[in-house]
């Protein structure tokens, strides 16, 4: 036979009938016979080896003994209770943790929208973002530090799953004090003898790429200075009026000082960003986070 006496369902019926004062009415409330109940806790005080209740024909009274363990028992219910829906929930994926792996030179605000989203959804989640570059991402997720991250590009890592997010056309960021500032768009043609600053991280080889290819078709050696800072930054440089740079659409949605975005009118190219996460990371909390990622963007 079980230890009843550690059975939180039998000491919810002590309590009930505390409660109700009465057999016929706890019972009624629990869903049980009156003679079921009685049955059970007449194991459970023997069980106790106490007496818990005096049954007259009144009804029913609490003994002196009864009241302090039904006192210590209500704790000791409502501790199981707190336990028990804390444990489901997650088990649900609506509790616990998730970590991020952002990149600031790879803003998305679509992907930083769901982050908000899921925040609002699940709000006793505790979500860590770790601000990092794409291939500390994918590392940091193979080696399982962080669930799930933005990389640059849409090459999956081994064993892991991708969502692409964007795949964004490129436009050139110009200081406002170029001779191009009045112009609606640009040629690659007009770009000829330009300087491009180019960053070292993320999807700055991507970008170099594509420079190279655009201008190499057209017969010319692009001035490419690569500089190991993140999008911001470089955009202040072109601000400054150091060069220029190239930058995906969403990019243009934040307003940089003296800086001006200007489409590129024969350019197809894209620069892709993706989230990746750990096939075998069956972490619940992040099955909810793909699951509003997925339906979101």
């Amino acid at each position: 036979m079980p230890d009843i006496s550690l059975d939180f369902r039998y000491l919810k019926y002590a309590l009930s009938i505390a409660d109700f004062g009465s057999f016929r009415r706890a019972a009624h409330h629990l869903g049980l016979s009156q003679s079921t109940l009685s049955r059970r806790v007449q194991m459970l005080e023997s069980r106790l080896g106490i007496e818990l209740f005096e049954r007259n024909r009144k009804g029913v009274s609490i003994t002196e003994i009864g009241h302090r363990f039904l006192s210590e028992a209500r704790l000791a219910a409502e501790v199981m209770e707190r336990a028990n829906r804390e444990v489901l929930a997650a088990k649900r994926g609506h509790s616990g943790q998730i970590s991020v792996g952002l990149i600031t030179s790879l803003e998305y605000a679509g992907f930083n929208k769901c982050i908000e989203s899921f925040v609002e959804q699940f709000p006793d989640i505790d979500v860590y973002v770790e601000d990092s570059t794409s291939e500390s991402n994918i590392n940091g997720v193979i080696k399982g530090s962080v669930d799930i991250a933005l990389i640059s590009g849409a090459e999956c890592p081994r064993g892991c799953d991708m969502h692409i997010l964007s795949d964004d056309k490129i436009c050139v960021a110009i200081s406002m004090k170029s001779h191009f500032v009045e112009h609606d768009y640009v040629l690659w043609n007009d770009l000829k003898s330009e300087k491009f600053l180019v960053s070292f991280r993320d999807a700055g080889p991507d970008v170099r790429g594509i420079i190279i290819r655009n201008l190499s078709s057209l017969g010319f050696f692009p001035k490419i200075v690569i500089h190991d800072v993140g999008r911001d930054n470089l955009l202040h440089m072109v601000g400054s009026g150091l060069g220029i740079t190239l930058v995906p659409l969403s990019a243009t949605a934040t307003v940089y000082p003296k800086v001006k975005f200007v489409p590129i009118k024969d350019g197809g190219d894209t620069v892709v960003s993706s989230l990746v996460w750990r096939r075998d990371n069956k972490r619940a909390t992040l099955k909810n986070f793909i699951s509003l990622i997925q339906s979101s963007l």
